[in-house]
């Protein structure tokens, strides 16, 4: 149908381009279509058709562009990006005070502002004012009204920010040029088209209010004739329906339908379709298609693209079809994007993949952000990991595992301050032998290097770390990304070089818009933090989306079905008909109100409506593909699939059509493990690039390992099996030296535990990292709390006060020391975080009360204690250990030897009873509930015989004088989230259930 206000009975729409064509007046013809991608090909069609394959004065608009160009003739302005607008709309919402959406306290959730921004912009291309909302919005219910207002404000800022930053978006376009009075139209018009008289539309389906608006004025152009090439018809209301009121508009404003004439105008196929696709007409009367329509259906969307890859190969190797002249459309591509690419790769079929990713998705993007963060977020461990972790930008050397085992071991979480004061004092009081706990105290090397990463990736980072202006901020950042390297990354990173260079240069573009825009808003002297940039970036880069440049007759087109509109490809592919898909299912925009809300009948006829003009765009074979299941459910078939069916008779296509052909080296290797080797009897190898051998010997050491799992071979576990003897003898000799080497309890109790664990951790040195807790772990509360009580007893008993049964005085004295010993501890362990701030209150007292703390629960259970024996020897170490914080006389670096093992170790306490030369050993725990005596026993059923051994061995060593263990008490210093506390447990074990040998133990 062709819509004209010219005074004719029919036109021939393609001979009246073709004639301004052919007699090289292009600068008179004037074409507009509905898309980007319609108007590239449509200039590479007149181009290629030229006699010199070249030509000048072409003019192919979309009404977007050539609303563009005309206001920017009248009134400059600049074009607002998606990504833009959603910063603005976001800051909007933000500062409106909202009563539907009060329920997000902080800010609207990412998913709800793209939404927000969806209908906003539907709102503005449709001509609907915020006033004509809130009009509207006096007849809603409630919950709907509140909804339609805050909708209303946030529109109504965020155009009246668009029309104060002269910053444009589509519908703002028309808006201001439908504005103009016609003498201002024509006179733009004329200065940018002179020479135009013949105005051509193509390819549209329907047009919003101010679109017609802009139609009326196109048409008044003087000296211009005007035709719309318009695809409807009265006679198939299930497909057309949702056009009636925009037809009907048009023919309003003057336009008439006229017939379409030429032989090209009328295409049979489509022309059975538009009038009986859906119509439940006859049944029994079939068109027979075969020949030219394939139906494939496959178990799943994998097979689906699968088979179409395999078809679409043997349609370039059999029929010699140019990949380019076939195209594979899908109404929701993102459920198949990244199939296709895998898929296709895989079988070597060239691709023009033009799915949209999301900027944030793109990894130079992301690395930018990951950066930013570490000093946004003050050195939060997981931002640092994350950021260097990446490979486009230049991490200056900085030994991330070291980092992470750093960061594990000494629970470093966050803040820059915090990273130096540890590592800083860990250097300083370092330096001696290694520690059970923490091996860094040895490795000085290690902990040096993780502090000159951390100041490495501040210096970095440092001109961010303060606010700045718009205009700074811009300059800072171009300079970070230039001197990390990136640019240069993006050429030598092979994998998405073309993908990755598209999106950074995207990042680069909106980060200047956003930027420039709110120089003018806020000037370029006003400062702010960091995170008010990051919000901005964050937000731009959620919505943006990207896709790599398309290639001129370059691999076969996988697109969406909207995107397909109005071409034509020798071979089409429409994938994934099934319902959910095509059509999609209705769902109504929750944030459209009143009477702009879609309703589902017009869902469905705007679904069989592009279901039709996807139909429309091949010429030599159609193929329909259904996957059985998909997203791990069974898939029903398309309606839109069973229509189609009852008017064609067609043809189908299944995997076994393919049995007798391989497609992929990857399947060539499967037939050669299927077949053995007889298989390269029937099939060259050679030339496919694939090594023979290197199969066969990969299917022989399968065979050994299922056949004798447990044999002696190295491809069972058996090193022995593949080593020369003198290997064997080195091995044998590394592990015997082993012996001579000191072991701690932990270590030894491992052992016992799993010796292939104690063989991986100790001997291969194999180290696995945990992320650094968030909260402080009972082992640095241990370490603390011991520090506390070594200093505590070794100025207690230099003051020669007895803590048992001790005087009201002395205990006063007591409970000073220890709290001012346990101030200054605290304060050395750095406790800058938020997060450690209950276990101060734990250690020193709930606010500020000592009696509500542990120690204060010491003091009274060692008080109260009705034992002979005497605290005398604390921290009481043996073997090689740093000797800090240690017993200075009982403490020996020899080891103790105990059946052969050399061990080493400290003793929490050793309380001695001089009247009968016995001893206790005691040892600190702490505990979230009160432990019975069995589960310490077992918790610790090695250590305390070591440690009574070692305590005889040093006692009788250092005081010439025998002494025998009474016994092992253990002190559990207990407290939980509720009680700080509120007992001390101190229980006793016979010496006969505890002494045991470690050879026993093992």
């Amino acid at each position: 149908m062709i819509l004209t206000k010219e005074n004719v009975r029919s036109v021939d729409f393609d001979k009246l381009t073709a004639g301004k064509r052919e007699s090289n007046r292009h600068e008179e013809l004037l074409l507009i279509v509905p898309t980007n991608r319609k108007a590239r090909n449509l200039k590479k069609e007149i181009i290629s058709s030229s006699l010199l394959n070249a030509a000048s004065g072409i003019n192919v608009e979309t009404l977007t562009t050539i609303s563009s160009k005309i206001l920017q003739r009248i009134k400059p302005f600049k074009p607002l990006s998606e990504a833009a607008a959603t910063v603005f709309i976001k800051q909007c919402a933000d500062e409106t005070e909202k009563k539907y959406f009060s329920l997000y306290k902080d800010e609207i959730p990412q998913g709800t502002l793209d939404r927000i921004k969806n209908v906003l912009s539907e709102y503005k291309r449709n001509g609907i004012l915020p006033s004509k909302l809130v009009s509207e919005a006096e007849n809603l219910d409630h919950a709907e009204k509140l909804k339609a207002l805050d909708i209303a404000s946030i529109y109504e800022k965020f155009r009246n920010k668009c029309h104060s930053l002269n910053a444009y978006e589509t519908g703002d376009i028309y808006e201001k040029l439908n504005e103009l009075t016609l003498n201002n139209f024509v006179s733009a018009f004329r200065q940018i088209y002179p020479a135009v008289n013949l105005i051509m539309l193509d390819g549209f389906s329907e047009f919003s209010e101010p679109e017609i608006q802009l139609l009326q004025k196109l048409s008044s152009v003087g000296n211009s004739k005007m035709y719309l090439r318009f695809d409807y018809s009265r006679q198939n209301k299930v497909i057309f329906s949702h056009i009636d009121k925009c037809y009907d508009r048009l023919i309003s404003l003057g336009f008439a339908a006229v017939e379409e004439a030429g032989a090209d105008g009328r295409n049979e196929f489509k022309e059975i379709i538009k009038e009986r696709l859906f119509l439940n007409g006859d049944r029994k009367n079939k068109i027979d298609e075969s020949n030219r329509i394939v139906k494939i259906t496959a178990p799943d969307r994998e097979d689906e693209v699968e088979l179409i890859s395999k078809e679409i190969k043997r349609l370039i190797l059999n029929e010699n079809v140019e990949p380019h002249k076939i195209c594979v459309a899908f109404n929701l591509i993102k459920n198949y994007s990244s199939i296709v690419k895998e898929i296709f790769g895989k079988n070597g079929i060239p691709v023009n993949l033009t799915d949209r990713t999301p900027l944030d998705n793109s990894n130079p993007v992301t690395a930018v952000v990951n950066y930013l963060e570490i000093i946004e977020n003050d050195f939060y461990f997981k931002n640092i990991f994350r950021a260097v972790s990446g490979k486009f930008i230049d991490a200056g050397g900085i030994d991330l595992s070291n980092l992470y085992r750093v960061s594990s071991e000494l629970k470093i979480v966050a803040g820059r301050q915090n990273w130096i004061n540890i590592l800083s004092d860990l250097i300083s009081t370092s330096g001696h032998e290694g520690r059970d706990d923490n091996d860094l105290h040895s490795d000085l090397q290690a902990v040096k290097k993780a502090l000159e990463d951390i100041n490495s990736v501040y210096i970095k980072l440092k001109p961010f770390d303060e606010d700045l202006t718009i205009p700074d901020f811009q300059e800072r950042l171009n300079k970070f990304i230039i001197d990390s390297k990136l640019p240069l990354k993006l050429l030598e990173i092979r994998s998405d070089e073309e993908k990755n260079i598209r999106a950074f240069t995207d990042f680069i573009e909106i980060t200047a818009e956003i930027f420039d825009l709110l120089k003018t808003e806020h000037g370029a002297v006003k400062k702010f933090p960091l995170t008010f940039y990051m919000n901005q970036i964050r937000t731009a880069c959620g919505w943006a989306r990207f896709n790599v440049k398309e290639k001129s007759d370059y691999g076969v087109q996988v697109t969406s079905a909207e995107e397909i509109r109005g071409l034509n490809f020798d071979y089409l592919f429409i994938g994934g008909l099934c319902d959910g898909d095509f059509p999609t299912r209705y769902q109504p925009e929750i944030f459209f109100s009143g009477s702009f809300k879609k309703h589902s009948s017009a869902h469905q006829s705007e679904e069989r409506y592009l279901f039709y003009q996807t139909l429309c765009c091949w010429k030599n074979r159609l193929y329909l593909s259904f996957p059985a299941a998909g997203g791990g459910r069974e898939s029903v078939v398309s309606s839109f699939l069973t229509e189609f069916e009852e008017l064609f008779s067609v043809s189908s296509v299944s995997d076994e059509a393919f049995d007798n052909m391989i497609f992929s080296r990857e399947q060539l290797q499967i037939e050669f493990g299927r077949r053995g080797k007889d298989a390269s009897k029937e099939i060259d190898f050679t030339n496919a690039g694939v090594k023979v051998e290197n199969i066969s010997k990969a299917i022989e050491v399968e065979n050994i390992r299922s056949s004798a799992p447990f044999g002696a071979s190295v491809y069972t576990g058996n090193i022995a099996a593949g080593s020369a003897e003198d290997e064997l003898i080195k091995i044998k000799e590394e592990l015997k030296s082993l012996s001579k080497n000191q072991y701690s309890i932990s270590q030894l109790e491992t052992y016992a535990k799993c010796p292939f664990k104690f063989f991986l951790e100790r001997i291969l040195e194999i180290k696995t990292f945990e992320e650094p807790s968030e909260e402080i772990e009972a082992i640095e509360m241990g370490r603390i709390l011991h520090a506390i009580f070594y200093e505590f007893y070794t100025r207690l008993i230099k003051a020669g006060i007895t803590l048992q049964h001790a005087s009201a005085g002395d205990f006063e004295k007591a409970e000073k020391l220890i709290f001012e010993i346990a101030e200054a501890e605290v304060k050395k362990a750095a406790f800058k975080s938020p997060l450690t701030f209950y276990e101060r209150e734990k250690i020193l007292g709930l606010n500020g009360d000592r009696k509500e703390s542990v120690l204060y629960k010491f003091l009274e259970a060692e008080k109260d204690s009705d034992t002979d024996f005497l605290p005398k020897y604390f921290e009481v170490s043996f073997g090689r250990l740093r000797q800090d914080e240690a017993d200075p006389f009982l403490s020996d670096s020899d080891p103790v030897e105990i059946d052969g093992i050399k061990l080493r170790g400290k003793i929490d306490r050793i309380e001695v009873n001089e009247k009968i030369n016995s001893f206790n050993i005691v040892d600190y725990k702490l505990s979230g509930t009160k432990p019975s005596f069995s589960d310490l026993k077992k918790g610790i059923s090695l250590q305390l015989p070591v440690y009574a051994h070692a305590a005889s061995v040093l006692l009788s060593k250092k005081l010439k004088k025998n002494f025998s263990p009474n016994g092992m008490f253990i002190y559990s210093l207990k407290y939980s989230a509720d009680e700080f506390g509120k007992s001390a447990v101190k229980s006793k074990g016979s010496k006969d259930d505890e002494i045991q040998s470690v050879e026993q133990l093992i």
